[in-house]
C-alpha cells in the first residue's frame, strides 16, 4: 500500500489549465462586484485515478475521527489531524500522531504542486464531510502559508469572497473527485472560501505549510 505507483497518476500538463470554465455565475439576488478569479488559486483535475483514489479511502477509513468543534459546539463534520495537534477546534503548536507512511507519497506529490518541500507540509487535516455537512466562512489558521487540497468520493461548491458586506467580490468553483487545488498569495491571505453542505458523503484531505518565517523557527 506504502508504494507509489507512477501508472496511477496522470502529469503535470493540467497544473496551469484555466478554472474559468469552473467559476459559475453568483446569485442574481445577491448585490456584488464584478466575479473575480482569485489570484494564487490553482485547481488540477484528474489529479488522482479512481484506482488510487479508492487505495487513499482505505487508509481514511482507518482513521479515528471527531467532530470539529468551534464555541463548543460540535459541527457535522468529522476531522483527523496529523502532524499539528487540534484542540478544541483550533491549531496549537503541539504535536500529534506523525503523516501516516500510507500517505507519505501523497505527501510529496502535493509538496511538488505547491513547490514545496514535502517535510514542510506540517499539517494534514482529514476531513468527513457526511450529507448535510459543509463548512462556512473562513481562512485557514494565521501560521499556516500555502494550502493545498485533494477532494475525494463527491464534487461540492467551492466559494469565495473578499471585500465587506454588501460589496463582495465572489467567485466559485466546482471542486471535483480526485482533483486537487492550490491556494496561496491572494487567494489565501485576502479571500475567505465556504463549502455549502453536501448531498452526498465527501473526503478531504488539506496540507498546510507552514510560513516560511515561522517553519525556520519550530
Amino acid at each position: 500500500m506504502g508504494h507509489r505507483r507512477r501508472g496511477d497518476f496522470t502529469g503535470y500538463e493540467h497544473r496551469d489549465r484555466t478554472i474559468s470554465s469552473h467559476v459559475r455565475a453568483a446569485a442574481a439576488s445577491r448585490p456584488v462586484h464584478a466575479m473575480t478569479l482569485p489570484e494564487g488559486l490553482s485547481y488540477v483535475p484528474g489529479f488522482l485515478t479512481e484506482a488510487a483514489e479508492r487505495d487513499v479511502l482505505a487508509v481514511l477509513a482507518t482513521c479515528e475521527l471527531q467532530p470539529y468543534v468551534l464555541h463548543d459546539t460540535p459541527s457535522r463534520r468529522l476531522v483527523r489531524s496529523f502532524g499539528l495537534a487540534v484542540v478544541t477546534g483550533a491549531y496549537d503548536a503541539g504535536p500529534a500522531a506523525p503523516i501516516p507512511a500510507e500517505l507519505q507519497w501523497l505527501r510529496e506529490r502535493c509538496a511538488t504542486l505547491m513547490g514545496r518541500e514535502p517535510e514542510e507540509l506540517a499539517d494534514l487535516l482529514v476531513t468527513r464531510y457526511p450529507p448535510g455537512a459543509g463548512i462556512g466562512w473562513h481562512r485557514d489558521a494565521p501560521q499556516f502559508g500555502e494550502v493545498g487540497g485533494i477532494s475525494l468520493l463527491t464534487a461540492c461548491r467551492m466559494r469565495f469572497r473578499r471585500g465587506r458586506p454588501r460589496a463582495w467580490q465572489t467567485a466559485e468553483l466546482t471542486i471535483e473527485p480526485r482533483s486537487a487545488y492550490v491556494l496561496s498569495g491572494p487567494a489565501r491571505t485576502q479571500w475567505q472560501h465556504q463549502i455549502p453542505p453536501v448531498t452526498q458523503e465527501r473526503w478531504s484531505m488539506t496540507f498546510r505549510a507552514l510560513r516560511r518565517a515561522a517553519a525556520g523557527t519550530r
